[in-house]
């Protein structure tokens, strides 16, 4: 386990267990319960993630279990004086997730019957309601610029316009990630879509050249228009669509079939337990 790059477990600080770290708490927009005359119940979404975590802190004196105490609690205490720092566990399988943590809470009393060693409990609030892989996925999907036909050419003929290549994504954890979109032109009037789940997340927007980007990102629903960082929701349609667990095949969509733009898509498996 480490906390902004710096490991929070040796032989003298023993972790002890995590305690409610298997889901984030549940908020709904509207009421729990349906209306009366039968109105559709609203989808759930999630609030931020909290939970525990159990320290033993051992020290080989009375004074050394002091020390290793303010070296432990320096640590965890960046959280309030740098910002926002990373923790990744690393899992008994080899895998590892993260989480940014916004806040800790530390209880925790020194008595007498301590001798060497003391309890400390942390209590971590993260905004983010969801774990995460420790490996930023990124891919990116462009339009296809070929011409011509094959010969001999099949029958029946399709004159349809084929311009936009497939692209295969994956999702490895147990939870929809929320992805980042970044359009970069030259394009006109691109559409993302995950064939998977037919969702379709469209840009009203002509990008002249590669200068010019739009970047999505679906989880704030926040759109810019760069470089000059103006907002863009207005040009927006369609749904802010997540990646879905396991694989799933994208395709650019684009008006004119000789730009030669691409779509960039970044996420990161996403998880609901540690």
């Amino acid at each position: 386990m480490t906390l902004g790059g710096v490991s929070v477990l040796n032989n003298q600080w023993l972790l002890q267990g995590f305690k409610n770290g298997s889901f984030p708490s549940t908020i709904y927009t509207r009421s729990k319960r349906g209306g009366k005359n039968g109105s559709k119940l609203v989808t759930p979404t999630f609030d931020s993630y909290q939970f525990v975590v159990d320290f033993i802190i051992v020290g080989t004196s009375y004074s050394d279990l002091a020390l290793q105490r303010d070296i432990f609690l320096g640590i965890w205490g960046n959280i309030h004086s740098l910002g926002t720092q990373t923790l990744i566990i690393t899992r008994s399988d080899g895998t590892s997730r993260q989480i940014d943590v916004k806040a800790i809470e530390v209880t925790g009393d020194i008595t007498t019957d301590d001798g060497t060693s003391s309890i400390i409990e942390i209590t971590l609030e993260c905004e983010y309601p969801f774990l995460q892989g420790d490996q930023l996925i990124s891919q990116q999907v462009e339009i296809f610029n070929g011409g011509g036909w094959a010969l001999p050419i099949g029958i029946p003929f399709d004159m349809s316009a084929n311009h936009s290549t497939v692209l295969t994504i994956a999702n490895h954890g147990n939870f929809p990630a929320y992805p980042i979109f970044t359009f970069i032109g030259v394009l006109t009037n691109p559409a993302i879509k995950n064939n998977t789940t037919n969702k379709t997340l469209s840009v009203a927007q002509t990008l002249a050249d590669s200068a010019h980007s739009v970047i999505i990102d679906t989880y704030l629903g926040t759109v810019l228009l760069e470089p000059s960082g103006n907002i863009g929701r207005q040009y927006i349609s369609g749904d802010f669509w997540t990646v879905p667990t396991g694989q799933s095949t994208v395709t650019l969509e684009n008006d004119n079939t000789t730009d030669g733009g691409k779509c960039i898509i970044t996420f990161r498996d996403t998880f609901l337990n540690v």
